[in-house]
């Protein structure tokens, strides 16, 4: 579990089709937008990774 002070403040704007998919995603699942962009860059982090860690081999 992470303590408060893990977290930072970060304002981002985003453009509206990324907000109106972001409200839909947050509720399908039953989520707080803030937890969707999280969500979604920790995909992108994921996937990165693995994708890095396949072309050293």
């Amino acid at each position: 579990m992470h303590k408060s002070n893990d977290f930072v403040p970060a304002l981002i704007w985003v453009p509206r089709d990324v907000r109106t998919w972001l409200e839909s995603q947050a509720k399908h699942n039953v989520s707080s937008m803030q937890a969707q962009v999280v969500r979604a860059v920790r995909d992108r982090m994921h996937a990165l990774r693995k994708r890095d860690q396949q072309e050293v081999r």
